[in-house]
């Protein structure tokens, strides 16, 4: 889990927002061009869930709020999914899942 308090904008949220370009800061920095940086965060009422086509959203195909968007909340990201990937494999491992790797019979695998 991130620390509460991580994200400023949005909880974090939206397509190239908070925390997807945090994480693209973390993991391939150089790529990331943060003057250009902006999105939108809709005001959406509380109890109702809108839809939407995303070009009645955003005119630069981001939403909620890169601009904010740093280096050290992408490394709280990715420390937060190794973490719930390696919890995820070890509680396989305790339940002898063996990840798909099983062997086919040569019978079975000419059927595929």
């Amino acid at each position: 889990m991130v620390p509460p308090g991580t994200f400023e904008v949005w909880n974090g949220l939206g397509h190239a927002g908070e925390g997807e370009t945090s994480l693209g800061l973390a993991l391939f920095e150089d790529l990331i061009e943060m003057e250009h940086a902006k999105g939108v965060v809709p005001n959406l009422p509380e109890f109702i869930d809108i839809k939407w086509r995303f070009d009645e959203l955003t005119d630069t195909g981001a939403s909620g709020d890169p601009s904010v968007a740093t280096k050290e909340k992408g490394l709280k990201i990715e420390e937060a999914v190794l973490n719930l990937l390696e919890n995820f494999i070890r509680e396989m491992d305790q339940t002898g899942w063996a990840y798909g790797l099983k062997k086919h019979s040569p019978e079975k695998q000419a059927a595929h």
